[in-house]
């Protein structure tokens, strides 16, 4: 009898775990009030850094980052590429988890793609603009 006794003691401690508890950490409208803010503030950033790589940063025919800058050009377009390919489905991920959402996200994030994506070709060295010693005279070679 005791050994029943156990085992009802046990199972009534053990069968409540089996069913999924649902569990909620923060208020839902918080919760999606700091994942509007998050994509907010990541696409703020991004938009900032997409004018300085703009500014600062180019690549030569190969796709590679040249100049002074070059690996806090190859760095910037690594965070603005992950953050653009990635954040839509970051964002899905964190409703799920918190419950916003019935939908789950794949399993793995897309693709990131390559950082020469978004090269910028170095213009060419304009040429020199001719100065009144290297003209021609008029009338000559005509």
């Amino acid at each position: 009898m005791k050994k029943i006794l156990v085992l009802f003691i046990l199972a009534l401690g053990v069968l409540p775990a089996c069913k999924k508890p649902i569990v909620s950490i923060r208020n839902p409208n918080v919760y999606a009030n700091e994942i509007d803010y998050n994509n907010m503030v990541q696409n703020q950033a991004v938009g900032h850094l997409r004018y300085w790589l703009e500014d600062n940063c180019s690549c030569d025919s190969a796709g590679m980052w040249q100049g002074d800058h070059a690996e806090a050009c190859e760095k910037t377009a690594k965070h603005i590429l992950v953050v653009e390919t990635r954040q839509p489905w970051h964002t899905a991920l964190m409703e799920y988890n918190g419950s916003l959402s019935e939908e789950r996200p794949a399993e793995d994030g897309p693709e990131i793609p390559e950082t020469s994506t978004l090269c910028v070709q170095a213009e060419p060295a304009a040429p020199e603009a001719s100065t009144p010693e290297t003209e021609s005279p008029e009338g000559e070679g005509n």
